[in-house]
């Protein structure tokens, strides 16, 4: 049958993490925790490749990337960042989330390019058929432990706390908007990212790659073929 690494490396991608989901908080302990937390490492390291992947290819079509970094060099005190959060939060920080900070870090893919993603002009009002690319944006880990910080201080009130992981697609296409969040419930091997998906934190990666790093074009009848399927050509599976 194989370790869960091997499936997975052998294209049981998606069975493999339904059953990690499944093994709930022993997915961070004793030997399955170990296969387990050797799968994310893999995930995260094919995603970090394919980001690499599109943002050279977004380079080539002449996309006008919004950070002057669209992804974050990682490094040798990124694992003890996270540790600290995860530690703060009780072991309650995912697998999933604690893999992709330590192998793949923050990313920012926003920007302007005349087909595949638009931004709002805080001058004119946003036309009816404006389209939201919603780009792949994680946040850097220090913005996860600063948040921490205030809502242990109490400056956000009653809630409990969450990831706020990205703005959402509105706010990254510069309108008003809000953020995409990540509720935290024990520990878990994946959690659910609520953008207009809820996906596992993983799924919403793989729908993410999908699409060349812009899953807003799922909602459209119109996308940019031609470029989404440059972006995608060959990325590797999660």
């Amino acid at each position: 049958m194989g370790t869960l690494l091997d499936r997975y490396l052998a294209g049981e991608c998606g069975q493999v993490w339904e059953e990690i989901r499944e093994l709930g908080a022993t997915a961070q302990s004793a030997r399955i925790g170990v296969e387990a937390q050797v799968v994310a490492a893999e995930t995260m390291r094919r995603a970090r490749a394919n980001i690499v992947t599109v943002v050279s290819r977004l380079e080539d079509l002449q996309f006008r990337f919004e950070a002057s970094s669209p992804l974050e060099s990682l490094g040798p005190d990124t694992a003890a960042r996270v540790d600290d959060l995860d530690s703060k939060l009780g072991g309650s920080l995912p697998l999933s989330v604690k893999a992709w900070y330590i192998h793949v870090g923050a990313v920012d893919l926003r920007g302007t390019h005349p087909s595949l993603c638009h931004v709002a002009s805080v001058e004119e009002e946003v036309p009816p058929d404006f389209k939201l690319a919603d780009p792949l944006v994680i946040a850097p880990i220090e913005w996860l432990l600063e948040g921490f910080s205030h809502w242990s201080l109490g400056l956000w009130g009653d809630q409990k706390f969450k990831l706020e992981l990205s703005p959402d697609d509105l706010h990254k296409a510069n309108i008003s908007g809000g953020t995409y969040d990540m509720p935290l419930a024990g520990t878990q091997a994946d959690a659910v990212l609520l953008d207009w998906h809820s996906f596992y934190f993983v799924d919403y990666v793989r729908r993410v790659f999908e699409w060349g790093g812009f899953p807003g074009w799922e909602r459209y009848p119109d996308p940019p073929a031609s470029e989404i399927e440059y972006l995608t050509r060959g990325l590797l599976p999660l």
